[in-house]
């Protein structure tokens, strides 16, 4: 079975898959790899009613789940863990 993914139901003649990876959400915690340094750190998602003050990686980062990777600035990134 692939990673994040759950055995919901059995039937005789069907088996049916959820995703239960988890997306990024507002007020969570992103552990983030730069993939050319190997460095990681923590990014704190702001909430919902802060959005207006979020930083582009933030902004970038909602709706993402864990393994993405992705670009900002030129540099790339890779979502390590989902911390909520």
């Amino acid at each position: 079975m692939p990673k994040g993914f759950e055995t919901i139901t059995t039937h005789p003649k069907s088996l049916v898959i959820e995703d239960m990876t988890e997306e990024v959400n507002y007020g969570d915690k992103v552990v983030v790899m730069d993939l050319r340094t190997g460095e990681q750190f923590e990014v704190p998602v702001e909430s919902y009613y802060q959005h207006e003050f979020m930083a582009p990686m933030e902004k970038i980062l909602i709706g993402k789940k864990e393994g993405t990777r992705f670009n900002l600035n030129d540099f790339e990134y890779e979502i390590l863990k989902i911390l909520k």
